[in-house]
């Protein structure tokens, strides 16, 4: 048998891992970029589920002079209190390729108590809902994703 191109070409194709090349393809930037959507969608009051967080109640209201962020009754809950949390959230590719957000805050986990507790356990806080990764993959990965894995299949790099 004639060993062609398109052997050597099927055979690297056989070797290449999608997830190794989609996070090769995740910029810094891109991750910064993941972390500010994600306290977007919070100061929206939203979950990566596209469900609503909540709204903040009549007592919230009355224990305004103990908070940094003021709130009034019915306002979205964006888990913005003292904004350590927002500041801590951050982006990471991980080894299966998926986006992860995460926060070294303790208030990360408080929020995720606060959402399973309200019956809202179907979404979490940390993470982007459908339409907002779908855009963050767009905006910030796709091109690169194609260039990686085109350099990959015809020059191995």
């Amino acid at each position: 048998m004639i060993k062609t191109v398109f052997d050597d070409l099927i055979k690297e194709l056989k070797r290449i891992k999608p997830e190794t090349i989609y996070s090769r393809s995740v910029s810094s930037e891109a991750l910064q970029e993941a972390a500010n959507a994600n306290r977007d969608q919070l100061e929206r009051g939203q979950l990566d589920s596209g469900q609503q967080t909540g709204s903040y109640a009549k007592g919230t209201e009355a224990r305004n002079l103990e908070r940094k962020t003021k709130v009034s009754a019915g306002d979205a809950v964006t888990f913005k209190n003292t904004g350590s949390f927002h500041k801590t959230i951050k982006a990471k590719i991980t080894r299966d390729g998926e986006l992860r957000l995460t926060s070294s805050s303790k208030k990360a986990i408080l929020a995720q108590e606060y959402v399973d507790k309200k019956g809202q356990s179907e979404g979490n806080v940390l993470g982007l809902n459908e339409h907002n990764l779908q855009k963050w993959y767009e905006q910030f990965v796709e091109d690169s994703f194609k260039r990686n894995l085109l350099n990959r299949i015809l020059y191995g790099a």
